[in-house]
């Protein structure tokens, strides 16, 4: 408490914050306001960066997206990209490359009519498309809505869509407040296979006005393990 006063104090500076502040004030000075400090938590680690802090920067905040837990302990994966995989200066390479090498790791995987490279392998074998999202406190508190699907076995690297079963509709997507989430913007193919037969290098963007070509190298920006600011 205040030399002087009786009056106790309860916050920082004048003691250390509290292990469950996650989101701590800050006091800067007006010479600091600037990009570098809003776009603190939308630069975090993936480990620690929450769904909604995941959301906020993607376009329409991730509404038609499929989002996804990578599994723990994935066999056959070589490297985890949330455990240091970085480009020659330390920042992500393509966002998709790096999201999901090694690419024997990766598969397609066809969601309501739309195509999304995904992992080989997702935790629980769920996934989430984004609905809908309602921020009440940007980037930190938001109520979101979507679907919850089941993914079904399908070749790792391989030309078959594995095809995910509709399980619940407007649910909120469990572990929301925990990191190592992963995402897929939607693509489509020109001219779609009677036997469902689709490789990577066919998808094209699903709308090229909204997801426009640059969107790679801002992700690769936005998708950072450390701060480079």
């Amino acid at each position: 408490m205040d030399e002087g006063s009786q009056r106790p104090e309860y916050y920082w500076p004048s003691i250390d914050k509290y292990p469950w502040h996650s989101h701590q004030k800050r006091f800067p000075k007006p010479e600091d306001i600037g990009v570098e400090l809003f776009s603190e938590f939308a630069r975090r680690d993936r480990k620690v960066r929450t769904l909604f802090e995941a959301l906020h920067p993607l376009p329409l905040h991730g509404v038609n997206c499929l989002f996804w837990k990578r599994e723990r302990r994935s066999t056959g994966v070589a490297s985890d990209p949330d455990e240091g995989t970085s480009g020659p200066q330390g920042e992500d390479v393509s966002y998709e490359k790096n999201l999901l090498e090694p690419a024997e790791a990766q598969r397609i995987t066809k969601v309501n009519g739309r195509y999304y490279i995904t992992d080989k392998t997702a935790r629980n074998n769920v996934c989430y498309l984004i609905k809908r999202v309602d921020f009440k406190l940007r980037p930190f508190k938001a109520k979101v809505l979507a679907d919850l699907y089941t993914v079904g076995g399908a070749e790792a690297g391989g030309r078959n869509a594995a095809a995910a079963r509709l399980l619940r509709e407007n649910v909120s997507p469990v572990g929301s407040v925990r990191g190592e989430w992963r995402w897929s913007l939607p693509h489509r193919v020109e001219e779609p296979s009677a036997l469902n037969e689709v490789a990577a290098e066919d998808l094209e963007l699903h709308d090229r006005r909204l997801y426009r070509r640059d969107f790679r190298d801002y992700a690769q920006r936005t998708i950072t393990h450390e701060d480079k600011l």
